[in-house]
C-alpha cells in the first residue's frame, strides 16, 4: 500500500497553528444555526460541525476518530458545549444523513461512479509512462478535483492505482517478450546461469560501469559492446515503450540478483533482463564516447607540450644561426650592410660627442638641442627635461644626501683646523665638543640627556650649549663605534669619520671592527 504522506491526498497536518484553527474551523453564526436545526443532541451537533468544516477544508469526509483532538476541542469551545462532549453517532444512518446535508450545504455533487471512472481513465493513461503509484494517485486526484466531484477514499485510489499499474506493466512485458526471437530469449536466460571468469554470472556483467580512460580499458569496453550487440537489437525490443518505463524496469532488474530474478514469471523476467540489457548497451556507448574524448584530450595536451618544446628549440637554433651569420658578415663582408650600419653608428656617435664638447652636466636641454641643430625629436626633449627636473628635485630633497653633504663639510673643516659648527654637523656621526668632567668620552646624546634631566624644572633650562674646543683634547666618537658596532652605512663609506682627525690622541682613537 502506498503511504498517504507521499501523495497529495488531503489530510490533517500533525501540527495545526492557531491561525489555521481560526481561519478554517471557526463556525459562523449561520452555520451554527443550521447545525442546531438539523441535530437533536450535543454529540450530533459537534459531529456535524466537524464534518462541515473538514469537508470544506479537505474536500472529503474524514473519519471522526481521525480528527485531531485540538480541532475537536477548538470547535467545542467555539459553540460553548460541555467539556465532555464527543463527536459520535449512535447510528450509521444518522451519519449518512448528515453527510448528505453537508454536501448540499457545500454545493458539491456526489457521484462516486463518475469519480471512479475518471480515476481509472487517468491512471490507465498515465501508467503507460509512469510507474510510481504515488504519481498515478496525484494525477487522478487532480482530475477529480477539476471535475468538481467529491474525492473517493484514499484506499480507493490506492487499490485502483495498484491494479491498473499491474495490468499495464503486464501488457508492456508481454509486448517486449513477443518482439524477441526464441534464440534471443534463450540468450537472455543463459545470462542468469552461465558464469564469468571471476565466478559471477554473466548477468552481473550488465551492471558493471566504465573505468578510467586508459587504452586497455578502452579495448575492454569495446569488447563489452560487441558482446552486448550479439545479444540482440534492443531498440526493436523496446519499440513503443516509454523511456520512463524502460528506466524503471532496468532499475528493478539492477536492484535484484540472478537468484531473485529466477523467482519471477518467465515473461516478466525476460522483459526486465531485456530492459537492463538495453540500458547497459546505451551506457557502454556513452562511456566509449566519453573515454575516447578524454583520450583525445590527453593526446592533444601532450602534443601541445611537445610542440612548444620543438618551437623553443627551433627558436634557439634560428637565433644561433642569425648570430653566426652576423659574425660572418662582420668579418668577411667588409663592405656589406652590417659593416655599413656599424660605421654609420660610429660616425653619428662621434659627431654628437664633438657637438656636445665643452658642456657640463648642468647644461640646459635647449643648449643641447641648439648644438645638435634641431636633429632631436621634440618628444625626446620633453622627456629629457622632465627627467632632469625630477632628478634635481630628488637630489635637493633627499634627506640622506643632505646629511652626507654636511658630514663631508665637517670633515673638510676639521682637516683645515676649523671647528665644525652645530648647523654644519646637524645629526652627523662625529662631534667636536670638548670632553666632559673627568675626561668623559661618552656619546654626546647621552651627555645632553643627563644635563637636560639635571636642569629639568629650572627656569630657562634647555639643551646645554656647545663648549669651546680644547686644543689637543681627545675627540669623542660616535656612540655606535664606542660600543664596538660598525657605525652605519655612511661611516663605512667615509672611514675618516670613524678614525678621527690627526689631532686626536692615538691612544684613545676608536677604530671600527668592520672597516
Amino acid at each position: 500500500m502506498t503511504s498517504i504522506e507521499r501523495t497529495a491526498y488531503p489530510r490533517f497536518k500533525r501540527l495545526i497553528t492557531a491561525h489555521e484553527l481560526h481561519l478554517f474551523f471557526s463556525p459562523t453564526r449561520d452555520e451554527l444555526e443550521w447545525a442546531a436545526d438539523a441535530t437533536d443532541c450535543d454529540e450530533h451537533l459537534l459531529a456535524l460541525l466537524l464534518m462541515l468544516k473538514s469537508y470544506r477544508r479537505m474536500g472529503c469526509f474524514p473519519a471522526l476518530e481521525d480528527v485531531p483532538e485540538m480541532v475537536v476541542d477548538f470547535v467545542r469551545r467555539a459553540v460553548e458545549l460541555p467539556d465532555g462532549t464527543l463527536p459520535v453517532y449512535r447510528a450509521e444512518r444518522t451519519a449518512k444523513h448528515h453527510r448528505g446535508l453537508v454536501r448540499k450545504q457545500a454545493g458539491v455533487t456526489y457521484d462516486q461512479a463518475r469519480a471512479r471512472g475518471i480515476v481509472e481513465q487517468s491512471i490507465r493513461k498515465e501508467a503507460a509512462a509512469k510507474n510510481r503509484p504515488a504519481d498515478l494517485i496525484n494525477i487522478a486526484l487532480e482530475k477529480v478535483v477539476e471535475a468538481g466531484l467529491e474525492l473517493p477514499g484514499f484506499s480507493t485510489f490506492d487499490k485502483m492505482a495498484s491494479k491498473i499499474r499491474t495490468e499495464v506493466n503486464t501488457s508492456i512485458c508481454t509486448g517486449i517478450h513477443d518482439r524477441m526471437s526464441a534464440a534471443q530469449r534463450a540468450g537472455l536466460m543463459r545470462l542468469l546461469e552461465d558464469r564469468d571468469s571471476d565466478g559471477t554470472t554473466l548477468f552481473n556483467r550488465l551492471k558493471k560501469s566504465a573505468k578510467g580512460p586508459t587504452w586497455s580499458h578502452f579495448k575492454n569496453l569495446t569488447k563489452r559492446l560487441e558482446w552486448l550487440d550479439e545479444l540482440g537489437d534492443t531498440d526493436v525490443w523496446m519499440d513503443g515503450v516509454a523511456a520512463g518505463k524502460v528506466t524503471d524496469f532496468a532499475g528493478e532488474a539492477d536492484a535484484a540478483d540472478a537468484s531473485e530474478l529466477r523467482d519471477f514469471a518467465p515473461v516478466k523476467r525476460i522483459a526486465l533482463v531485456g530492459a537492463l540489457t538495453h540500458k547497459a548497451r546505451m551506457r557502454v556507448r556513452d562511456d566509449l564516447a566519453t573515454m575516447f574524448c578524454k583520450r583525445v584530450a590527453t593526446k592533444i595536451k601532450k602534443a601541445k607540450a611537445e610542440l612548444e618544446e620543438i618551437r623553443l628549440a627551433e627558436r634557439e637554433i634560428v637565433e644561433s644561426l642569425i648570430g653566426n651569420y652576423r659574425t660572418v658578415l662582420k668579418h668577411i663582408d667588409e663592405g656589406g650592410p652590417a659593416q655599413e650600419a656599424l660605421t654609420k653608428a660610429a660616425a653619428m656617435t662621434a659627431e654628437v660627442r664633438q657637438a656636445l664638447d665643452g658642456l657640463d652636466e648642468e647644461a640646459p636641454v635647449d643648449e643641447v638641442a641648439t648644438r645638435l641643430e634641431g636633429r632631436v625629436s621634440p618628444a625626446v626633449l620633453a622627456l629629457v627635461k622632465a627627467q632632469v627636473g625630477a632628478g634635481r628635485r630628488v637630489r635637493r630633497g633627499h634627506p640622506r644626501g643632505g646629511r652626507l653633504r654636511r658630514v663631508r663639510e665637517a670633515v673638510r673643516a676639521d682637516r683645515e683646523g676649523l671647528r665644525p659648527s652645530r648647523q654644519l654637523l646637524g645629526s652627523a656621526a662625529v662631534r667636536a665638543d670638548r670632553p666632559g668632567p673627568g675626561g668623559d668620552v661618552r656619546p654626546c646624546r647621552q651627555r645632553q640627556a643627563e644635563v637636560h634631566r639635571d636642569q629639568r624644572g629650572q627656569p630657562g633650562a634647555g639643551r646645554p650649549r656647545a663648549r669651546p674646543a680644547s686644543p689637543g683634547g681627545p675627540r669623542r666618537v660616535h656612540h655606535r663605534l664606542q660600543r664596538g658596532g660598525q657605525g652605519g652605512r655612511h661611516l663605512l663609506r667615509h672611514p675618516e669619520l670613524a678614525q678621527g682627525s690627526g689631532r686626536q690622541d692615538p691612544d684613545r682613537a676608536v677604530r671600527p671592527q668592520a672597516l
